[in-house]
């Protein structure tokens, strides 16, 4: 139920109403060169400043339905990715007496759905009920056909171009694609070329397909790697990212780093215009491929998980881990900083020296680190036996003269050797 202007309650039974509540931010999304993107819708009966902010975290536009006009100076504080939509004046006679009978005609069903004819009264009511609403949309239509568009730094669309054939949904469609071609004009990759938009869906099974993962076949990155650069224009080849545009983008915002991976995130998703899932993309690939090598340092409360299930022990991403991690669309939870990689803390190494050391996982920090001092000290009192054994075989002791393979094994043990500091 909504106030009406004389403090009595009415109905809502606007077009907008099943669509869009008032007083509620409902998620939608629109589509721009080739990118799905998420926004919202905002009903509102009267403008307040909090409307004109920024749209929430994760969405790229923002639309506001007011019943009035606001009042002079609201647009000083309207955000540049946000409209907000007036329409020429309050629903008139025409639109009340509209809801009345369509009021009336559920009323109806309701009250004669025992009856014994009730099948053939409900179907006349329901092609009344679907005529009047047909109606009703018709004179929202040219309310806010007749009203403005208002956003920030410039005249908004004409709103006879917004409010055309269709209903609600188009409308808002509409208007999200006018808002984010005006906020994004370009982008430095060419999804436009797409034959389906590029979606947050599509991202787990191209990240699989890049790392030939299980499950990942080569379908998704043929598709989608040439207009994301990673993969040569015009080819249905393998992964490539030599000359991937947006790797430029992300060099120059770390500079000589490390760099906060939020606002490095936050630069590619909104101000370069890539959803949030496609700007956590590039960067895990970035890491993946640039040299001089890079890093992610991710927060101590990180969980991020491996393609086979397993955690991530370490706090720290580098090139050799991107392929064996699962997709997440929620790294730039999970992550602190970006940058040059420089010397690993304990924490960092951790999953490498789970594979010397697997009792590491399950330890504490306080215990992990004296656990794998034992194991490596084990594990060099186990070299330096083999390498005895070895000798003996080289020497001829056992009966068996030296071959390439006990040389081969030797060169193992000595590196093994060094990695225990025996």
């Amino acid at each position: 139920m909504t106030a009406t202007s004389n403090g009595s309650t009415s109905a809502d039974l606007t077009p907008f109403a099943g669509l869009f509540p008032m007083d509620a931010a409902t998620p939608i999304t629109g589509v721009h060169l080739g990118i799905e993107y998420r926004g919202e819708v905002v009903r509102a009966a009267r403008w307040s400043s909090h409307l004109g902010q920024a749209p929430g975290d994760d969405s790229h536009f923002k639309i506001v339905l007011l019943r009035g006009r606001p009042r002079p100076g609201f647009l000083e504080m309207l955000d540049r990715k946000t409209a907000v939509c007036v329409p020429a004046s309050r629903s008139g006679r025409q639109a009340h007496r509209i809801i009345g009978e369509i009021t009336a005609a559920k009323q109806a069903a309701y009250l004669t759905r025992h009856d014994v004819d009730a099948a053939a009264i409900n179907s006349a009511l329901r092609e009344r009920q679907d005529n009047l609403e047909s109606q009703l949309t018709d004179e929202e239509s040219a309310r806010f056909s007749k009203g403005a568009i208002f956003v920030a730094d410039g005249p908004g669309p004409d709103p006879s171009d917004i409010y055309g054939s269709g209903g609600p949904e188009q409308w808002m469609d509409n208007l999200a694609s006018w808002l984010l071609a005006r906020c994004y004009p370009k982008l430095p990759v060419a999804t436009d070329r797409l034959s389906d938009p590029l979606c947050d869906d599509d991202f787990g099974a191209l990240f699989a397909s890049i790392f030939s993962q299980p499950g990942g076949g080569p379908d998704p990155l043929n598709r989608l790697g040439p207009a994301l650069g990673l993969s040569p224009s015009g080819s249905r080849g393998p992964y490539d990212p030599s000359d991937c545009p947006v790797f430029p983008l992300i060099r120059e915002k770390i500079g000589g780093g490390p760099a906060s991976f939020d606002e490095v995130h936050r630069y590619l998703a909104y101000d370069v215009g890539l959803t949030g899932q496609l700007a956590s993309l590039f960067l895990l690939l970035f890491i993946h491929h640039q040299r001089p090598e890079y890093a992610i340092q991710l927060t101590d409360e990180a969980a991020i998980f491996m393609a086979d299930g397993g955690p991530l022990l370490g706090t720290r991403l580098t090139s050799d881990l991107i392929p064996l991690l699962a997709w997440d669309g929620g790294l730039a939870s999970n992550a602190a900083s970006i940058g040059p990689a420089s010397e690993p803390r304990f924490n960092d190494a951790r999953h490498h020296l789970s594979v010397l050391c697997p009792e590491i996982a399950s330890n504490s920090d306080d215990t992990a680190e004296d656990a794998l001092v034992s194991s490596l000290a084990s594990m060099g009192e186990k070299t330096a036996a083999a390498r005895r054994v070895l000798d003996s075989l080289e020497a001829g002791e056992a009966g068996h003269d030296a071959t390439d393979e006990t040389g081969k094994l030797k060169a193992a043990l000595d590196r093994l050797s060094r990695i225990c500091g025996a």
